[in-house]
């Protein structure tokens, strides 16, 4: 138990020292009550020695390498085993190891040569650079020097020779102190070596400059050896006593098998600081101690076997955990801290209140002194009493008693004080009460202490203002007789002497302070400024992200606040924020105390103390970029830290690393940066130092670096950002090349486009002239092929008639011409239809295909016999009738044996026409034996213009026109060298049949001749046209559309005949009206015109003429085009007449035939049996005594659907006449008509009538 309550006096001891400040030594001492360890690879745990730079980059020299840490993070800079290092300039970094010396250029981190010629040393164990002279001191090979002015390399052997090591060296003066295993020389100027008087093992020399001595340590004990008489005293013993350190205060720290000794020689004190287990994050990494090393801020590195360590010279902290302070495991979160001003402390939370004494500390709460655990408020006030508010109204602390009495205030209103939240007491000695929801009481603090616990205020002093402060949770008093709060209602000012209340701003509060004329107002974590004097309220820029302001404490010209980014204070001087990092723990309250310059800050189960410094007065400090890395990988060739340029091998994910080698600050440092030069000073979090940018763009990017927004040393970096592919060098050539191309191609078509506008111009006005010369030529035409059609006809007739062969051939001589006369003019029209209109339409017409080439052949007979060239003709078949445009064919023959003859030598010449069927087709060969066509522009004879040489006359359009001809029919045309030219084509015979007649069977009227009505203003062809054909026709003439019009009227004839070009009412409107009058709607019409254009016949099939033939026509091909169209409307006649009887059943129409009959019969078979469901095809067969294909046959001609489908149909009908009439059901209707499934015949009736029977029997 003794031993219990021992140990708790010493935790409260150590709390008293912490907050007292007597804990400290003196200044510059470190206090080594917290080590830092280093984090490095467990193989290089080993380090041997820590050397600094001149940037402040702290080098670890391990058996496993060298590694560098800038504060955050070890990195690896090269392997070896070494033992020690030393500065040979301030780029050099000379390393001793197993395998001698080594140079290191820290610039670029990479091992050099700078000496030359470096002797084989062996294992180095230590290296010492002073006055230029570089010393090695080997495992057993002796001292090596090496003068830098003089490039000299020296040797000098120790006593004992190789079985010697140097462990130390420390020049003194103009000589050298070396230690050794077999005790410690001296080297002096001259290179002489002598002893002096030690022979244990020494380890390791530290000059004592204060006390002119070295303090040697050896294998028994540590040494004092005076630098004046040379004596030499023991101060330790008893141990191994190594590499001491003299500290700035005048303490050693020496290494011991115990670990770290910190010792007096003064007084003889001394203090052992080992490894603690209870700690590891915080202690000593090992006792086994290999070297101490102060760096320039005053921090003291510790080198084990197990790591590396520092201990802060100047740490801010003192921290002190509750669970060290109390033997309790209970925690509390502090949310006031109070000094008194005889030192006792009072920290107060969430679960009660610690009083802390020189004598000890005890901890109030539930059970222990107190009624409820929650602290408000802790005050002192004018006669030093301590009072609380809390959650169960205000109370004050009896010293005697050790105890506190709970007073309870009410009001007039009935409200009370038990939610008490602030107190204060102005110069009038009251005492003033803020609560929460209970109002603002005042009351004097003599009668309160006299009322024994209950105090009633009769009337509240600030009148109509009372509600105004009923609820309030901060009393600020501003020195000069007013107290600021904020309460439910905003900010609000109270005069304690007239008791005048001020809201000075409607707002919402969550924490405030008092200093120098301006009230700070923390709103949400944003810090706002309100000037008493004006009224003015600012914001002032700073702002906590998705976090907090804890505590405000006034100190001296600042205001320090502790938030959930760590601490910050105002500088009142120009009211600017700044920040001091982020220290351990959060601080939720806190406060000043001025004798010793420090905030004894309280947290969650932590107490801290910080020392406060001028940071006014504080040096400006260095923040160097220390790694730069691009997608994880580290930017090579450059170390980042020595380059202003830095040049990066990406531009995406880049992480900048930064350090301000002041270690001493730790995980509270804040660094800043911004990008570019007048951009916004970003700040890092607290404790981090990289830098992540998702992306930069190319080029040149400006970093700024400085440890503050406004601190006096800003680093400058150049980053150059390779830019992305598409801004590449070569990328802005292929742009170049592009845009000029893209320059030279909108030129180029911009000119082709001004050329094409011009040849356009050109081709137009040739259009337009070569238009007017067919529109002459059109108009002559007219004029010549009316009297010349005069001509052909008759004499085709007298051909037809004549016997005397003398005057046949002469009359075909005649013929001859005339049709030659013919051609020229229509190949004048093929020239205009193939330049101008494009003729793409086929008229057909029924012919024997043998006998349309044949006459084309005969009408070059008198030529061939004049130039006594031989001209044949052989057909494989008799007759071939076909449906062809009449006139294109013979336009393609006669340009064949037009082109034939031209090519064929007179009286030797030989030209063959062949016409065969095979494939479906009907094919005319034209064979010659002319010279032939070279074989590389066979396929060019068919293009337009193409002639060949020039020795032969022509347009060059024959073939092309055949070609275009040949093509329209759906057939092919080509041409090959066989002993000549022989070109054929082919054209689809499609339903033609061979052998079969032209003649057609005639309809007509009574007397058996059709009426045909010939209309033309030439009583000449009139005349003619009445003569051919009243044969097999019945005439009537008219010489004017009019005329024709009122022949129409009294009688409808079968066809009509009528020209184009008539004045007044010419044969277009003359169509148009005739298919307007019902009675001639459906009479064919044939246009006869000598206007042969293909605008004139597009016109004229659009007004409603059958067919057109151009003048001259051929009599026989006129009469064809009659009987077809004659034909034609005999069977529509025909199948309407059975679409009637089907229609409307037997017994109703009469029947003309034999298909009318069998119709009539199929009906009355149907009728008859529609009931029956055993009523099908093969019972309609044996009724009307027929075979089952022939009448599917029959069927599908009559009416296009097979038998079938034609009595569902009429099933059908039958069925929807029924439901019409409305007397019958669904059901009974269904079987009317012979169906015996109701969803078979649903499905019928839907699909026919798009209904179902029941819709359509409703409808």
């Amino acid at each position: 138990m003794t031993k219990m309550f021992g140990h708790l006096r010493r935790r409260i001891l150590s709390l008293l020292l912490l907050l007292s400040g007597a804990a400290c030594m003196a200044s510059g001492s470190a206090h080594f009550a917290r080590f830092f360890n280093v984090s490095l690879p467990y193989a290089a745990n080993e380090v041997e020695q820590v050397w600094q730079d001149r940037q402040g980059m702290v080098w670890l020299i391990t058996r496993q390498g060298v590694f560098t840490y800038d504060g955050y993070s070890t990195r690896k800079i090269t392997g070896g085993s070494f033992w020690t290092a030393a500065a040979l300039n301030r780029d050099i970094l000379i390393l001793g190891g197993d395998d001698g010396l080594r140079f290191l250029d820290i610039r670029s981190e990479r091992l050099c040569n700078p000496l030359g010629n470096v002797p084989q040393t062996g294992e180095v164990r230590v290296v010492v650079m002073s006055g230029g002279v570089l010393y090695a001191g080997t495992k057993s090979n002796g001292l090596f020097s090496f003068d830098t002015r003089r490039r000299l390399w020296q040797r000098y052997m120790v006593p004992g020779g190789k079985d010697n090591i140097i462990y130390a060296i420390r020049p003194v003066g103009n000589g050298v102190y070396i230690g050794h295993l077999k005790g410690l020389s001296f080297m002096d100027g001259r290179g002489n070596i002598r002893d002096t008087g030690i022979h244990d093992n020494v380890y390791s020399i530290d000059i004592d400059r204060r006390r002119r001595c070295l303090w040697v340590g050896t294998e028994h004990g540590l040494l004092h050896r005076s630098l004046v008489d040379g004596k030499t005293a023991r101060a330790l013993s008893g141990s191994t006593y190594n590499h001491p350190l003299v500290l700035p205060d005048g303490n050693l720290l020496v290494a011991s098998e115990y670990g770290m000794l910190v010792f007096n020689p003064e007084s003889g004190s001394r203090r052992t600081v080992s490894h603690d287990v209870s700690s590891p994050l915080y202690s000593l990494p090992s006792n086994r101690i290999n070297s101490f090393f102060r760096d320039r801020l005053g921090n003291i590195w510790i080198s084990t076997d197990h790591g590396a360590a520092f201990a802060r010279q100047a740490d801010p902290f003192e921290y002190t955990r509750i669970v060290d302070m109390i033997r309790s495991n209970e925690g509390n979160t502090f949310t006031n801290v109070l000094e008194t001003a005889d030192g006792e402390k009072w920290l107060g939370g969430e679960n009660g209140i610690l009083h802390v004494t020189r004598r000890g500390c005890r901890w109030f709460r539930v059970g222990s002194g107190l009624k409820k655990n929650m602290i408000r408020h802790i005050y002192e006030d004018r006669d030093h009493d301590i009072w609380i508010a809390t959650d169960a109204s205000i109370a004050r602390y009896d010293r005697q008693a050790d105890r506190f009495d709970y007073f309870t205030l009410t009001g007039s209103d009935g409200r009370n004080s038990d939610w008490a939240y602030a107190l204060y007491e102005d110069d009038r000695r009251r005492l003033w009460v803020a609560t929460y929801m209970g109002g603002l009481y005042v009351v004097d603090k003599k009668a309160l202490l006299r009322s024994g616990g209950t105090y009633r205020m009769l009337r509240s002093p600030f009148g109509k203002d009372a509600e105004l402060v009923s609820t309030a949770y901060r009393l600020v008093p501003d020195g000069s007789g007013h107290l600021w709060t904020y309460t439910g209602k905003g900010l609000v000012s109270i005069d304690t002497r007239s008791f005048r209340v001020s809201l000075r701003r409607k707002m919402f509060l969550d924490g405030m302070t008092v200093a120098r004329g301006s009230v700070w107002i923390d709103v949400q974590g944003r810090l706002y400024r309100y000037e008493m004097a004006s009224g003015r309220y600012t914001d002032t820029g700073f702002s906590v992200d998705d976090g907090m302001i804890y505590a405000f404490v006034n100190e001296n010209a600042r205001v320090w606040m502790s938030t959930s980014e760590g601490l910050f204070y105002i500088d009142l001087h120009d009211n600017t924020v700044h920040s001091s990092g982020k220290p351990e723990y959060r601080f939720t309250a806190g406060t000043y105390v001025g004798a010793d310059r420090s905030i004894c800050w309280g947290g969650q189960d932590v107490v801290a103390r910080q020392r406060i410094s001028d940071g006014r007065n504080s040096r400006d400090v260095d923040v160097y970029v220390t790694g730069i890395s691009v997608d994880g990988r580290a930017v090579g060739g450059i170390v980042p830290r020595f380059a202003t340029d830095i040049r990066l091998g990406g531009r995406k994910n880049i992480s900048i690393f930064l350090s301000t080698y002041d270690y001493g600050n730790g995980s509270s440092e804040v660094l800043w940066y911004r990008l570019g030069d007048g951009s916004r000073w970003m700040p890092l979090a607290a404790g981090t130092n990289s830098i992540a940018l998702p992306a930069l763009p190319g080029g040149a990017c400006e970093l700024y670096v400085s440890a503050g927004p406004r601190s006096g040393s800003v680093r400058k970096y150049t980053l150059w950002v390779p830019y992305p592919w598409y801004r590449q060098w070569w990328a802005w050539l292929l742009y170049l090349l592009s845009s000029s191309s893209l320059v030279y191609a909108v030129f180029s078509f911009y000119r082709r486009r001004a050329q094409q506008e011009l040849r356009e111009r050109e081709r137009e006005n040739a259009i337009a002239l070569t238009e007017q010369k067919m529109d002459f030529f059109v108009e002559m035409s007219h004029e010549v092929k009316t009297p010349l059609s005069l001509i052909i006809a008759p004499l085709e007739k007298l051909l037809s008639e004549t016997t005397n062969a003398r005057f046949r051939g002469k009359l075909r001589s005649i013929h001859g011409n005339a049709m030659r006369l013919s051609d020229i003019i229509n190949r004048i029209l093929d020239f205009k239809r193939m330049e101008v209109e494009g003729d793409d339409r086929i008229l057909d017409s029924h012919v024997d295909f043998v006998s349309l080439v044949g006459n084309c052949v005969r009408e070059f007979s008198d030529r061939a016999r004049d130039r006594q060239v031989s001209l044949s003709f052989h057909s494989s078949v008799e007759t071939l009738w076909m449906d062809v445009d009449i006139v294109k064919i013979q336009s393609v023959v006669r340009n064949l044996l037009s082109n034939a003859a031209k090519y064929v030598d007179d009286r030797t010449g030989r030209i063959t026409v062949s016409v065969g069927t095979g494939q479906g087709c009907a094919t005319v060969s034209v064979a010659d034996n002319g010279p032939g066509v070279p074989a590389g522009e066979l396929r060019r004879i068919f293009y337009k213009y193409y002639k060949g040489d020039s020795q032969h006359d022509g347009t060059g359009l024959g073939l092309a026109v055949a070609r275009k001809y040949v093509e329209l029919h759906g057939g092919t045309i080509a041409a090959e060298n066989a002993g000549g030219l022989r070109v054929t084509f082919s054209i689809p015979v499609g339903e033609a049949g061979y052998g079969l007649s032209g003649d057609g069977s005639r309809t007509g009227d009574a007397d058996g001749r059709p009426t045909v009505l010939v209309v033309d203003d030439n009583h000449d062809m009139v005349d003619f046209l009445k003569s051919a054909l009243n044969e097999n026709y019945r005439a009537m003439v008219a010489y004017s559309g009019e005329e024709a019009m009122e022949h129409v009227a009294a009688t409808v004839p079968d066809i009509i005949i009528t020209d184009q070009m008539m004045p007044g009412m010419d044969g277009t409107e003359l169509c148009r009206r005739l298919r307007h009058n019902h009675a001639t709607a459906d009479t064919p019409i044939i246009m006869l015109t000598a206007k042969d254009d293909q605008t004139t016949e597009l016109k004229s099939i659009s007004c409603g003429a059958d067919v057109f033939i151009p003048k001259p026509f051929n009599l026989q091909k006129l009469q064809l085009h009659m009987v077809q169209l004659l034909r034609r409307k005999a069977s529509i006649v025909k199948s309407a007449h059975i679409v009637s009887i089907a229609e409307e059943g037997q017994g109703r129409i009469e029947t003309v035939n034999d298909d009318e009959r069998l119709m009539t019969e199929i009906m009355k078979a149907i009728n008859s049996n529609m009931s029956s469901e055993e009523f099908n095809v093969s019972r309609l067969c044996e009724l009307i005594g027929i075979e089952q294909k022939q009448l599917y046959r029959k069927m599908k001609l009559l009416t296009g659907q097979t038998p079938v489908s034609f009595i569902r149909e009429q099933r059908l009908k039958r069925a929807a006449m029924l439901l019409g009439q409305g007397q019958l059901t669904v059901s009974e209707v269904m079987y009317q008509v012979g169906f015996s499934s109701l969803s078979y015949f649903n499905k019928c009736f839907t699909g026919m009538y798009k209904v179902s029977p029941k819709e359509y029997k409703g409808s």
